[in-house]
């Protein structure tokens, strides 16, 4: 029963070889022919990629089921040792930001002297309207000012 499988595929390799023969025979004859083959070659060069592309979407998809599938029981036998640890250490960087330690990211934070006033903007002295007359203090000087 093998054989005949690898016989039919031998057969379907040697038909697709004797297709791709006679395309290059007929493009290369047409060629020379004078006639204009870029519809030929454009329809080849596309069939050629969509293959391709077909072919290798059918190997990611098979890869991806492949080791899903695959690493089912892996993940199913682990996942409760990968949860508690993953808690312990949660739990551990809960317990360090307790205990006076800062925190990864709590220098972004305002604290109560790290706050916004209005008189440290930037005042220009190109006059009343700014630069463009589109901003500016209004004060004509430079400096906030004092009202």
């Amino acid at each position: 029963m093998a054989s005949a499988d690898r016989s039919r595929a031998a057969d379907i390799a040697g038909l697709v070889v004797q297709l791709f023969v006679y395309y290059i025979v007929i493009v290369f004859a047409l060629d020379t022919a004078g006639f204009d083959t870029s519809v030929l070659t454009t329809l080849f060069a596309s069939f050629v990629m969509a293959l391709f592309g077909a072919l290798g979407l059918a190997a990611a998809i098979a890869i991806g089921i492949g080791l899903g599938w695959g690493s089912k029981d892996c993940v199913a036998d682990n996942i409760d040792g990968w949860m508690r640890r993953a808690r312990r250490g949660a739990s551990d960087i809960a317990e360090e930001d307790g205990s006076g330690r800062r925190s990864r990211g709590s220098d972004d934070t305002l604290g109560d002297s790290d706050t916004f006033d209005d008189s440290d903007s930037f005042d220009d002295d190109s006059g009343p309207g700014g630069p463009s007359g589109t901003g500016g203090s209004g004060t004509g000087g430079s400096g906030p000012s004092d009202d």
